[in-house]
Order: structure tokens, then C-alpha cells, then sequence
């Protein structure tokens, strides 16, 4: 069962709204390729699924083969049935890994709707349905994400569920399982998590919309400590991005509002007394909906810059600003006036960000390139970086 919006799209690219920050960055350069405008699925993940040596991408319920030939890069084939239910798909994350140590990989995904963690088995031939095998029932789930949560090497799965911190630890057993361990971190409101070592202690703590849960050193199953230390809004991206942008050792908060205005930061600092302080800044109010944020090293130059963009009727139109313009862009450091710049890959199309874009080389060329699925379509962003 498709779901198809697109017939709301033309109303959207009526207005433009002009931004004061966007500039033109001579290190960054994208060419946008249409895999399937056709497509509402939100996540993807990418991976090589047919172990053929090329990096395939996997949409919903389908996974587009690359095919290496420059006439028809892309295959469609099959995964499995999902079912539809009020504009969405119960199929909020596309995470790649082997999950029964056969050699192939699987899917991880979860749902809001049947609030379930899952995973689908990849068939030993790729002319069969993929099975869905429960993992567990938690809530409502926003999106998840693979995270190494414990430093073990492992990527665990990190769902971002409602009214509660929960992560799957990813353990190393038969192939008869279980596969995850679950731990429940604690109690939270609103939206949006994310992932980064806080306090400088090199564990990894997880970050919500109203504070933050500092990892214990002694183990991940001891009592996470809680520190509201600041308020990003009811409904914060997935995920919360962490990363020192100033460079004074320091790591700050980046977010935006998946359903509202605005992309904000919170730059870490310290009073007379050695406290953190959290001072707030305004990176972009002009559009609506950046629901998903992907940190990443685009031009090669050693500075972390963020990809994010529109997510098309997050909430079926009743966010404010759905029908603006839908965008994607690149956010990038400016060290001397210590701010955000943004750079425009594409405005006033049918691309945007959806819940879980994937940045990887896709065409393994040595840069990194963006995809991005959504309500509106399945597109790659292909990095032109000269090297």
C-alpha cells in the first residue's frame, strides 16, 4: 500500500522566504539524482545487501539494487509488505546489520504505532519476503538509531521512545539469540534524544530535550545520573546533535524544531565556580519541520558541518510552516564570526529530510553524500568534492 501526498506538494512553492545567513561555499558542491520520487517511506539506511562489492539503500519496502550501470543505476526489489495506517508507515528506522550472523544484512526498524523494536531476516534468496521478527514492545517510538552506547565495538540500537530513555544493548550470542538486552535509562518529556560524551569522561551520555543522562563510569546497568541543565523545546530534532563546533574543548548542542521554526544551538561554557552554563543561540527561524540532523565532514577540511532539511508533513500538514517550501542544506562553522552559514542543496522541490537520512559515500568516490528519504520521495545528494 502506497501513500501518496504529492498531490499537496505544488502549493507549497508559492513563497520563497529570502535568509540573511545563506552563503555560497566553494567546498561544497552537490548533484541531486532521483532514485524514486514515488517513494513515502521516511528512513533508509544504507549497506551492501546483495554482497556484490556496491552499497545498496534500503527504503521501507524496498531496497534499491546499484546496479552499476550509468543508464539504470538503480533495481528495484521487494522487501516485504508494511502496512499504512493515518499518513504513515509502521517503519520509523532502516538501520543495517547482520543481525543472525548469517553473513547478510538485516534490517532494524521500529514503529510508533505498534510500538514495537523489530527486525526483518533477509531471505537466502533475494526473490523472497523478508521476515519481521519482534524484538520487543516499549511505546511509541519516534525514530532509532545504531549507537555504540557502551564502547564495547558493538553498535547497539537506540530507539527514541516516548515518555521514556531506553537502549537495546547488541550482545554477542547464537544465532538462535536474543540479540539485544534492554535498559531502561529513565523518564523524559517531550521530543528528541541524542548521543555525546557530555562531561569529557569519554563515555557516551544521551542527550533529551530537557537535560541530559550522565553514563556511569563503573557500569551502563548502574543508575544514569540526571542533569536538567536546560530546556530545547517539546519538540526538539531526532536526533539532538553533540559535537565541540567553538573548539575551546567544550562540546555544544545543536537541534532544531521537527515540528515547529527554528535550528538553535547551546554553547557549553563554565561560571566562576566551574559550572556548566549553556548560553543560546539562533542559527536559522525561517523554515519549519528539521526533524533530522546528520553531522558530518562534507568538504574534507578537518570542521564538522550538519545536514538537515524539511520533513514534509511531519505531522500531515498541521505544523506550522507545512506548506513552505520543502529544502535540504548543510549548516557549516564560521570560526571568526562564531556562527552558523548555510548552504542550499536543493529548495523548492520535491526533496526533503524525512526522519532518518543516511550521510555516507554512497558511490564510494572518497567524500560523503547524503540521502534523503520522505513523504515526497527517495533522493541521493552526490558529493562533487575534487580530490
Amino acid at each position: 500500500m502506497k501513500i501518496h501526498l504529492l498531490h499537496l506538494i505544488p502549493m507549497a512553492f508559492l513563497t520563497f522566504t529570502a535568509v540573511a545567513c545563506v552563503h555560497a561555499d566553494e567546498d561544497l558542491s552537490f548533484k541531486k539524482h532521483d532514485i524514486n520520487p514515488d517513494s513515502a517511506f521516511e528512513t533508509c539506511g544504507v549497506g551492501d545487501i546483495n554482497r556484490d562489492g556496491r552499497l545498496d539503500i534500503m527504503c521501507g519496502d524496498t531496497w534499491y539494487e546499484a546496479t552499476g550501470d550509468p543508464a539504470s543505476p538503480w533495481k528495484s526489489r521487494h522487501v516485504c509488505d508494511i502496512k499504512a495506517e493515518g499518513g504513515y508507515y509502521h517503519d520509523f528506522s532502516n538501520e543495517l546489520e547482520d543481525v543472525n550472523g548469517d553473513g547478510r544484512l538485516d534490517v532494524v526498524s521500529c514503529t510508533w504505532h505498534t510500538e514495537s523494536v523489530l527486525w526483518r531476516e533477509q531471505p537466502e534468496s533475494l526473490d523472497q519476503a523478508w521476515i519481521s521478527h519482534n524484538v520487543d514492545k516499549i511505546g511509541n517510538v519516534e525514530v532509532g538509531f545504531h549507537v555504540d552506547i557502551n564502547d564495547d565495538g558493538l553498535l547497539d540500537f537506540h530507539p527514541h521512545v516516548s515518555g521514556k530513555v531506553v537502549w537495546y544493548e547488541r550482545l554477542k550470542t547464537p544465532r538462535d539469540g536474543p540479540y539485544w538486552k534492554r535498559h531502561i535509562v529513565g523518564e523524559r518529556k517531550g521530543y528528541g534524544e541524542g548521543t555525546g560524551d557530555m562531561d569529557g569522561d569519554g563515555d557516551t551520555d544521551i542527550v533529551a530535550s530537557e537535560g541530559w543522562f550522565e553514563q556511569p563510569n563503573d557500569s551502563p546497568d548502574s543508575q544514569w545520573i540526571w542533569h536538567p541543565e536546560f530546556q530545547l523545546g517539546a519538540e526538539a530534532s531526532d536526533p539532538i546533535l553533540v559535537h565541540d563546533f567553538t573548539g575551546d574543548g567544550l562540546v555544544d548542542i545543536v537541534w532544531g524544531m521537527g515540528h515547529n521554526y527554528g535550528i538553535y544551538w547551546l554553547e557549553q561554557g563554565r561560571d566562576p565556580e566551574g559550572k556548566r552554563t549553556w548560553l543560546r543561540h539562533t542559527i536559522d527561524e525561517t523554515w519549519s519541520q528539521a526533524h533530522c540532523l546528520q553531522l558530518a565532514d562534507f568538504n574534507a577540511d578537518g570542521v564538522m558541518e550538519f545536514a538537515t532539511g524539511k520533513r514534509y508533513f511531519a505531522h500531515n500538514g498541521n505544523d506550522p510552516g507545512a506548506n513552505d517550501p520543502i529544502m535540504v542544506c548543510i549548516y557549516s562553522w564560521n570560526s571568526v564570526e562564531k556562527s552558523f552559514e548555510r548552504y542550499i542543496l536543493d529548495q523548492g522541490s520535491r526533496t526533503g529530510f524525512g526522519l532518518r537520512a543516511v550521510v555516507t559515500d554512497l558511490d564510494k568516490d572518497g567524500d560523503l553524500d547524503i540521502v534523503c528519504p520522505g513523504k515526497s520521495g527517495l533522493y541521493w545528494f552526490e558529493n562533487l568534492k575534487q580530490h
